[in-house]
């Protein structure tokens, strides 16, 4: 038991077969299509593919592959997902206890007539039959500059590229007196943290002896995993604003599907891992630590000891974009060289079930107490899924 909670290995099929904690098992989402070009539904027979990227270790699995009548912008196409349980979450003295089921992470990438559309979810798959709805918006594919070309008769293998990137994973707050760091957590729970999806693709035509691209397009946000126990800390003699970053790999898997007149390639860009974290730039503009605490502050007195833990709580149901980061890299595509440039968001977002994936967490420590009481609060009206959190030493 950790912290309240009954925990599963995260391999829960393993306990099965010893009968502790439920089976892994199968169930079906049927995936309610809303697809829309410009604005306005689409109508139309188009090419869906449905990608499961739900176990990051291996390269993603297609779950459904085959054409879908669009009838004013709805379709449905049914698939078959893995129910991992990993926790038995209950409330005081053991009651209403609710199984929590590993994130199913599903990507819908839809192509035909010289259209292009991706999109990414997530769903915890709690009930063993769901209907999960989905926006895909449409883009006419251009003419590449740049681009793979036609290669009859040569069979073309897809390839898989990771890359490290340093991006901005929160903000650091302290005031005087006060050591901060900002944790990440991979032994009894993981950190999660949300960013960017990117999906390109592309149409090598034999007729036209050219090629079709949609640029990249963002396909919605995407988790990524601490495999470290790290922190980055901040500590001095006044008010202290610093960026956090995580250095996350992202993995980008090429597909290549060869037809008789056109070589379709498409590239799917997802955040897998965080492999170290550290400071980066001073957050500059207005900032609520050291002013008056709000009423709804807690306080830290000096008779609890000089250290403490501020956890935040989880909600990975979160799609709003917080802090950016310029990426631009260059990976070796089958065809030649294939670059990306453009922004990486993370998502105010963070944790899965609360238990097996948390959110980073905020250790303070009083170096020099400046009052009796120390008061802290969270972000964005103190709301425990901003991911921040500011101090004072007056009330």
């Amino acid at each position: 038991m950790v912290g309240g909670y009954m925990l599963y290995d995260a391999y829960s099929w393993v306990r099965s077969i010893r009968g502790d904690g439920p089976a892994a098992s199968t169930g079906t989402v049927t995936i309610e299509l809303d697809v829309s070009f410009e604005g306005r539904p689409f109508d139309g027979s188009l090419y869906v593919r449905v990608h499961d990227l739900t176990f990051k270790q291996y390269r993603s699995r297609v779950l459904f592959s085959g054409e879908v009548e669009i009838d004013d912008g709805r379709g449905l196409l049914p698939v078959k997902v893995s129910r991992v349980p990993l926790a038995e979450i209950c409330g005081p003295g053991g009651s209403a206890c609710k199984v929590s089921y590993k994130l199913v992470e599903l990507l819908v990438v839809v192509t035909g007539g010289g259209f292009f559309g991706a999109r990414n979810m997530l769903i915890e798959p709690s009930s063993p039959v769901m209907n999960v709805k989905i926006d895909v918006d449409l883009v006419r594919l251009e003419r590449a500059e740049h681009g793979p070309l036609y290669r009859g008769g040569h069979a073309v293998q897809g390839g898989m590229y990771h890359v490290y990137e340093w991006l901005r994973s929160g903000e650091l707050h302290g005031v005087v007196g006060l050591r901060v760091r900002w944790r990440v957590y991979t032994i009894e729970t993981n950190t999660v943290l949300y960013y960017d999806r990117y999906v390109r693709y592309f149409v090598a035509s034999h007729v036209e002896g050219a090629s079709y691209d949609s640029g990249w397009r963002r396909a919605g946000k995407s988790l990524a995993e601490s495999l470290v126990e790290m922190y980055a800390e901040i500590s001095g003699g006044g008010w202290v604003q610093r960026m956090v970053e995580a250095r996350v790999r992202y993995r980008v898997e090429e597909w290549v599907f060869q037809q008789e007149t056109q070589v379709e390639y498409y590239y799917i860009m997802a955040p897998e891992y965080i492999f170290g974290v550290r400071l980066g730039g001073h957050v500059y503009g207005d900032d609520e630590c050291g002013y008056p605490a709000p009423n709804n502050a807690s306080r830290h007195h000096r008779g609890g000891g000089n250290t403490f833990i501020i956890r935040f709580e989880s909600d990975w149901r979160d799609d709003t974009p917080w802090l950016a980061t310029d990426v631009s890299f260059t990976i070796p595509a089958s065809w030649g060289q294939l670059s990306f440039s453009g922004t990486i968001n993370l998502y105010r977002a963070a944790g899965t079930d609360g238990v097996t994936g948390t959110p980073p967490a905020i250790e303070v420590e009083v170096v020099n107490w400046a009052s009796e009481t120390l008061y802290w609060w969270y972000g964005n009206g103190n709301d425990p899924t901003s991911y921040i959190a500011h101090f004072s030493w007056r009330g």
